[in-house]
């Protein structure tokens, strides 16, 4: 009977132990789990938190273009100027967008003719990759311009604010070199007492202008296609083109350029958005479509479409197809998008310098919309719209 008794203690006391264990290694096994999901959580957290640092407009671009660029002489040190002379030197990373450098080297390069002085530029400036005439500038290694910049930061004009007027700033009453940083988006800088020498400083190098050219040839092929003007011989290997071209056919060409901004850095990224910042509605782009349209009732007129976010401007744009002509500029390269709207006749623009330059330099008539920057916004505050947008262009 003893035995019986010991044996069952026995036996409970192994359950006991037993359970006790299977409930450990059970809480092990799930603190592991919960270890896993708190991990795998942080991860998406990191994730979600790198997806939402937007890039700036041209920070993905190198000098990895397929066309060449000229060589320019290239000094190593500030030692080698003419002491003798002016020079104007300037910090162009702050942005690398086109339409921010090209307000800066402009703005800049003006302000250098008025001082009888010479701009410095670094080689790295990305406006290399667009223009191939750099008058009055003179080029320094990159490492030895941002030592220079750092070096000398305490006797730098800086101007924060984002359309500074440099008319009245006086210079080199103390040194040869002076470094003025800043944005400078306002016309005033430049216009209209300096257009025809800023024009002749934009001017595009030959393999980005003559693929513009290109694009807007094949824009015009486009519209004969759809018109039944071209035809196809289906024996032909190549499949080249037969063309049945009338008679003065390229006559009375309208080409309307257009940039739509839509991408995540004016639609999604809160500190430009609560800024002041935003995208141009999609009516915005059909008013300004059909105000043309009208206008050019008995011209052929072609839309050129570029944008940073294709596939919506294409949505966007569908609905009108079939009463306009529309081509969209896709050719991958920012530079001959760009250089393809300034050569259009006239230009609606987006939200931003990109286009504000395109349409500039096409020299047309220039639409914009008037609801940017964002009522009531810091940028709202910043921005004299009649120091920025030119007193003939439409608001719309």
């Amino acid at each position: 009977m003893k035995f019986i008794y010991f044996y069952r203690n026995v036996t409970i006391l192994v359950s006991i132990c037993l359970i006790t264990i299977f409930v450990l290694l059970w809480n092990i096994n799930m603190q592991d789990k919960l270890m896993d999901k708190d991990m795998e959580r942080e991860n998406a957290a990191k994730k979600i938190s790198k997806s939402l640092v937007f890039p700036r407009g041209g920070d993905e671009i190198i000098f990895d273009q397929p066309w060449e660029l000229p060589h320019p002489r290239i000094l190593k040190s500030f030692q080698e100027l003419d002491a003798n002379k002016r020079y104007i030197v300037s910090n162009f990373s702050y942005s690398p967008g086109l339409g921010n450098l090209m307000f800066q080297y402009v703005s800049l390069r003006v302000l250098a003719e008025k001082n009888n002085a010479y701009l410095i530029l670094s080689p790295s400036c990305l406006l290399r990759r667009a223009f191939e005439y750099f008058s009055h500038v003179v080029f320094i290694e990159p490492a030895i311009v941002d030592q220079f910049l750092r070096k000398n930061s305490n006797r730098t004009y800086l101007f924060n604010e984002c359309c500074k007027d440099l008319n009245d700033l006086h210079l080199f009453t103390y040194h040869n070199i002076e470094i003025v940083n800043g944005y400078f988006q306002t016309f005033l800088n430049f216009h209209p007492d300096h257009e025809k020498l800023i024009k002749a400083e934009l001017k595009f190098l030959p393999e980005v202008r003559s693929s513009a050219e290109q694009i807007l040839e094949e824009a015009k092929f486009a519209r004969l296609r759809n018109e039944s003007y071209v035809e196809f011989d289906e024996n032909d290997e190549q499949n080249d083109a037969v063309l049945n071209i009338p008679t003065g056919i390229d006559e009375n060409y309208i080409f309307i350029g257009v940039h739509v901004r839509h991408g995540l850095d004016v639609t999604f990224h809160s500190r430009n958005l609560n800024h002041g910042h935003l995208a141009a509605p999609t009516d915005y782009y059909l008013r300004a479509i059909e105000y043309f349209r009208r206008k050019f009732s008995e011209k052929k007129l072609i839309v050129m479409v570029a944008s940073d976010a294709m596939s919506w401007a294409k949505n966007i744009l569908k609905r009108i197809q079939n009463e306009v002509s529309i081509f969209y500029i896709e050719s991958g390269y920012r530079e001959i998008d760009f250089a393809t709207l300034s050569l259009c006749n006239h230009t609606i623009i987006s939200t931003g310098t990109y286009s504000w330059w395109a349409g500039y330099l096409s020299g047309g008539e220039v639409v914009y919309y008037k609801g940017w920057p964002k009522t009531g916004s810091t940028m709202a505050k910043m921005i004299d719209k009649d120091k920025y947008f030119l007193s003939n262009w439409i608001g719309l």
